[in-house]
């Protein structure tokens, strides 16, 4: 059985090639189910912008500017695709809380 699994997968008769991480919709899976690829590329889309943000602060711009800039650009980035990952966070809390 474990033999059937390791032989190469075909489509279209040509073989499908492995990979340990890719890209579906925006979300990054990888071969382990881990979400570690995933939580490092939404960083590197969101600390730009939490730079910006500082800098708006420091610009003072008022604390509905602020409100309004984190709700549009911030926060969509983090809570994008949230269903498909939501359990890693809630196992984790649920972790924290003993």
């Amino acid at each position: 059985m474990l033999a059937a699994l390791l032989k190469a997968q075909l489509l279209n008769g040509a073989p499908v090639k492995r990979v340990s991480t890719f890209k579906l919709l925006g979300v990054h899976v990888a071969s382990d189910l881990k979400w570690t690829n995933h939580i490092e590329a939404t960083k590197r889309k969101v600390v730009p912008r939490l730079y910006f943000l500082k800098q708006l602060t420091r610009a003072g711009a008022g604390l509905n500017d602020l409100l309004s800039f984190y709700c549009t650009v911030i926060r969509p980035v983090l809570e994008f695709a949230c269903p498909v990952w939501h359990s890693l966070l809630a196992s984790l809390w649920r972790n924290q809380r003993h």
